[in-house]
């Protein structure tokens, strides 16, 4: 159970924080992501935002206190933090291939000195070159973890795999097969509140995102959504109000009428999850489970979060 609720904070805070280490409903905005993509975040990054602003703040503290980081990669991301931009997506592709696209801030070239200090480890980085896009990657890939980054006059791509960053450049060029072009997006999208920081799609086409959640229940060595293969698609929405407190929505649309009861079931017993997580941290928690046309949702806010956003950021 531990790990179980651990984990899904730490989904919550890996949509900040996997633009190194990796959405707001976009609504009538276009996605830049592909539309195979099975899991889409996206994070709205405003200084004004006094929750998202304490999150970055707090978790760049930590990493500079961190011994798991050399002085040069400390002060990468210091002034990578300077030049964050205000809008990221980022997607899970394939099961194991991720990629984070965000805007190119002013200072490009702080940008690239940054990430490669991030990215490189005691191996030197192979050059990336394709089109207009130019940037290094680490021979190491690995599966989920970001290895590579690649910088035009318009956009950065981070990613796990070198190779899916051509894919990305020729989606971002042709402006073809995008996610946005779903029709589980636009219509989850459509329900999540439109002014929320954060923002998670999780499209079950051909039970792609049920493959992904079993592969992380079987590391958490629980089952937490047992109807997860009924599913049609997800959304997950949370407001960082403050440091302390949060609001969020999760919105579950089923496959077949039939299996709503499953549903319905199922987001109650993560409600408990987050519950009985809750008050063992003594932090205050409320949710309520609903059914609105076919859609179940799981609304829930919760106070009292500053040690545990903490000690998941020491993680």
């Amino acid at each position: 159970m531990k790990k179980v609720t651990e984990q899904c904070f730490l989904i919550t805070a890996a949509v900040i924080t996997l633009f190194i280490t990796p959405s707001l409903a976009r609504g009538e905005e276009e996605s830049l992501l592909h539309r195979d993509t099975l899991v889409a975040f996206h994070i709205i990054n405003s200084p004004k935002d006094p929750g998202v602003s304490w999150l970055l703040t707090n978790w760049l503290s930590q990493i500079k206190a961190s011994k798991k980081f050399l002085p040069e990669q400390k002060h990468a991301f210091s002034d990578l933090f300077k030049i964050m931009p205000k809008d990221i997506e980022g997607g899970i592709i394939n099961k194991d291939i991720l990629v984070i696209i965000a805007p190119v801030p002013s200072n490009s070239n702080t940008l690239k000195d940054a990430l490669f200090k991030i990215i490189k480890k005691i191996k030197p980085l192979e050059k990336f070159n394709y089109k207009e896009y130019k940037g290094y990657y680490r021979a190491d890939e690995t599966k989920l973890r970001l290895s590579g980054f690649a910088v035009s006059e318009n956009y950065v791509i981070l990613t796990s795999n070198s190779g899916y960053i051509k894919q990305t450049v020729d989606i971002l060029k042709g402006k073809k097969q995008r996610l946005s072009d779903d029709s589980r997006y636009e219509e989850i999208m459509a329900l999540l509140p439109s002014k929320s920081d954060i923002t998670l799609f999780a499209n079950n086409k051909d039970r792609g995102f049920s493959k992904v959640l079993k592969e992380w229940e079987k590391q958490w060595k629980m089952t937490v959504f047992l109807s997860a293969p009924y599913l049609d698609s997800m959304g997950l929405s949370f407001d960082v109000i403050d440091g302390d407190k949060i609001k969020g929505v999760f919105i579950f649309k089923c496959l077949q009428k039939e299996k709503i009861p499953d549903v319905l079931d199922d987001a109650k017993f993560l409600g408990e999850v987050f519950r009985r997580k809750f008050a063992k941290e003594k932090i205050k928690y409320t949710s309520n489970v609903t059914l609105k046309n076919d859609f179940v949702f799981l609304d829930l806010e919760a106070s009292g979060l500053k040690p545990l956003w903490v000690k998941l950021f020491n993680q």
